[in-house]
């Protein structure tokens, strides 16, 4: 651990490079020790150790949990998460040494664009987005917009689905904001996510996404009940008549999904042309609603509220639920569809219930050796009674 250290530090420098998406062929070297006779461990624990040297070289994140006691460094628990994948690992040349095993190898890293928070994990965090609760339901009596409540919960899923990062469930019948005037509020009710979704459970979501729509008014109220019908018929036709201008306006909120904690939240607002009849029944993301320049203003915003969204989104940390406990292996509610991969490090979070479902963090890591594709398992160093693990703490790349 000592050593590892060390060859971090005298690669630190590294860790400000590449910023763009690129792949990188390195050569690094590796130790571990062998126990008893057993070379074939120690060969593939060495070759483990230098493919996480070549991750370092290719300006990998690096977290180290640590504390200072009596003025002295203690390292604790490290956790690195490479900013791409390693492919085309090669065992160039190994060496015995003593009781230890030396190994050389070249691999290629595909390096992946980081996020500015430092955070570089390679997994898909699990979302769900709720319904968007209307502040003024008479907004949206014009167009019959009503159904835009479970509606644009199904859009924005579908937008930040785009992320390959990110899987985000609909969950537009589930209403987390019951009065849009004070919203939104620092934390949800604890609880909320029990009722969530019927398998939250299981595979319930990280984080959860809600939002009031705080505007869909005309900016000329009077403009559609105009009593001479030729004249607003006549008005209704000019492609560029202001008057003819409706609002959409949203407030957009992320809270974390074990704790209830706001995380963050956003205001967004765009203008278009609304030009039909007054009596039509559009609906909400309708065919009709999205050929108008009101649908195509619209579409072009929640356009950029995926990308703006989806960004932030796969850059906060990625957590999963254990499931299940024997001795010193650990199940989890996350696999190969999150992109688990068996070799990967994750920190072991004990789940305070007793402070608002807070976070410990162990400083214990579970190496991942079984994947499946909603699920994996792994093992700790020691037996997790040693830890006080319990079914619903959790895994985590942080």
């Amino acid at each position: 651990m000592f050593s590892l250290l060390l060859r971090i530090t005298g690669l630190a420098v590294l860790l400000s490079l590449a910023t763009g998406a690129q792949a990188q062929s390195m050569q690094a070297e590796g130790r571990a020790m062998i126990i008893g006779s057993d070379l074939a461990s120690a060969r593939r624990a060495a070759i483990q150790d230098a493919t996480e040297q070549a991750a370092l070289q290719a300006a990998a994140y690096i977290s180290v949990n640590q504390q200072i006691n009596d003025g002295i460094l203690e390292v604790d628990n490290l956790h690195m998460a490479s900013l791409g994948k390693i492919s085309n690992v090669q065992l160039l040349d190994e060496k015995r040494q003593d009781n230890w095993l030396l190994v050389r190898i070249s691999a290629d890293v595909d390096i992946a664009q980081g996020c500015s928070n430092g955070s570089s994990h390679q997994y898909r965090n699990r979302l769900a987005v709720t319904a968007f609760v209307l502040q003024r339901p008479q907004d949206a009596s014009l167009g019959r917009l009503g159904n835009i409540e479970q509606a644009l919960a199904l859009e924005l899923a579908e937008k930040l689905n785009l992320n390959p990062r990110l899987d985000a469930l609909n969950a537009g019948n589930t209403r987390l904001i019951d009065n849009p005037l004070s919203a939104p509020t620092r934390q949800l009710d604890n609880g909320r996510l029990l009722t969530l979704l019927p398998q939250s459970a299981q595979f319930g979501p990280q984080y959860l996404v809600s939002g009031v729509i705080r505007d869909l008014s005309m900016q000329n109220p009077a403009v559609h009940s105009e009593q001479n019908v030729l004249k607003h018929w006549f008005n209704r036709a000019q492609p560029q008549d202001d008057r003819y201008l409706r609002s959409f306006a949203i407030d957009l909120f992320v809270h974390d999904a074990l704790s209830g904690a706001l995380l963050f939240s956003h205001q967004y607002h765009t203008q278009g042309l609304w030009n039909l009849p007054m009596e039509q029944n559009t609906g909400f993301a309708s065919a009709a609603f999205w050929q108008q320049d009101y649908g195509h203003k619209t579409r072009l915003l929640l356009d950029q509220i995926g990308r703006d969204l989806g960004d932030e989104l796969a850059c906060l940390p990625f957590r999963a639920p254990i499931s299940r406990i024997e001795n010193n292996r650990i199940w989890f509610d996350a696999g190969a569809n999150a992109g688990i991969s068996s070799g990967d490090r994750l920190s072991l979070l004990r789940l305070d219930r007793l402070r608002d479902n807070s976070l410990d963090n162990s400083r214990q890591t579970v190496v991942v050796d079984d994947v499946q594709p909603l699920s994996a398992s792994g093992t700790l160093g020691n037996s997790s009674e040693v830890f006080n693990i319990q079914r619903g703490d959790l895994v985590g790349s942080q």
